[in-house]
């Protein structure tokens, strides 16, 4: 890669969220490039992930604006991941804490530095909620339909809002359903598959758009390098969509079981209500509830020709590969 005469070939970097799935592997791609990381954490210890390598880790959260002071010094690029799947059971003042506020603190604190050439922002293709008519581009309007996709939008706006009045540099990538070794986050539905325990609700035909880690990575590390335009927002999906039928066949054959079978959508509805109360009663997650349903039933799917464009984003991982790779180290370190 080139990079840019605004950009020196190896840089000081500061990353947030750089122990988490998306960020390790940024972190990796960033140490291989020869650059100075230096990453946020709440973990002394987060060092250890990278034995072989000098990381600096400076000991904070971004939900606490105080213990951002002198972070930044001498730092020519942030790379903002710190987030939060969504999931069952997290208070909602959690995600707004650390969505907004936690990116707020840290724009306050970057903007001091002076020496910030390039903010790269994680954002979510989510802030634009279920796709009524898919695929959906960049200049679909903001849509979020639950507290996870409502705070990356809050935050997303307000990085823009930084870019307008204060000129920072921003760069905002939403990426998609990002799946691959090392996630965890996803490991309950490939578990479900080979259990026999994940069925499809109504024709599964309806649209999701996976990303295989290693793409991802790729439009991350493009955010970084080439001439990119400041005030962007790019989308950054898989190679292309894929029905819930397709996905659920394509893991099963994978793992070698019985492909998964279809129920009516209204079943599985009635299903989810009973085990939300389940869950409430007796304090323990349900397999399955009323925004799972809607994730396995809504369109989720994008295009992606802005970052093709722009970016150079090649993805090159088809789902049926990524699967078995993924299937693959989740064997290797016992989770399957």
């Amino acid at each position: 890669m080139t990079a840019t005469s605004q950009l020196n070939l190896t840089m000081n970097i500061l990353i947030t969220g750089g122990t988490g799935f998306l960020g390790r592997y940024i972190v990796d791609n960033l140490l291989k490039d020869g650059h100075t990381v230096r990453i946020l954490s709440r973990n002394a210890k987060a060092a250890d992930l990278w034995p072989n390598h000098k990381v600096e880790i400076c000991l904070g959260d971004v939900c606490d604006a105080a213990s951002l002071t002198g972070v930044f010094d001498d730092i020519e690029v942030v790379y903002h991941m710190a987030g939060k799947l969504g999931q069952a059971g997290v208070a909602e003042d959690v995600y707004e804490n650390l969505h907004y506020q936690g990116t707020k603190n840290v724009l306050e604190a970057a903007l001091p530095a002076g020496a910030i050439k390039r903010f790269i922002h994680c954002s979510s293709a989510g802030v634009q909620g279920p796709i009524d008519n898919p695929p959906a581009d960049e200049r679909m309007p903001y849509a979020p339909s639950n507290i996870y996709e409502r705070t990356k939008t809050k935050a997303e706006k307000l990085v823009l809002q930084y870019y307008k009045e204060y000129n920072l540099p921003v760069i905002i990538l939403r990426p998609e359903f990002v799946y691959g070794p090392g996630d965890l986050h996803v490991l309950g539905l490939f578990a479900a598959i080979k259990k026999g325990m994940f069925v499809i609700f109504g024709k599964g035909s309806s649209l999701l758009h996976p990303t295989y880690i290693d793409d991802c990575t790729q439009a991350f590390m493009r955010a970084l390098y080439g001439d990119n335009q400041y005030g962007e927002v790019f989308i950054i999906a898989g190679e292309k969509p894929v029905s819930v039928k397709e996905l659920a066949y394509t893991i099963a054959d994978a793992l070698g079981v019985r492909r998964p079978f279809c129920v009516p959508y209204w079943l599985g509805y009635n299903v989810a209500v009973v085990f939300e109360g389940l869950g409430g009663m007796f304090g323990f997650d349900p397999p399955l509830n009323r925004s799972r349903l809607k994730f396995f039933t809504e369109n989720r799917a994008f295009d992606i020709s802005k970052a093709r464009n722009k970016l150079e984003y090649i993805p090159k991982t088809s789902f049926a590969e990524g699967a078995a790779r993924t299937i693959a180290w989740y064997k290797e370190n016992g989770h399957l």
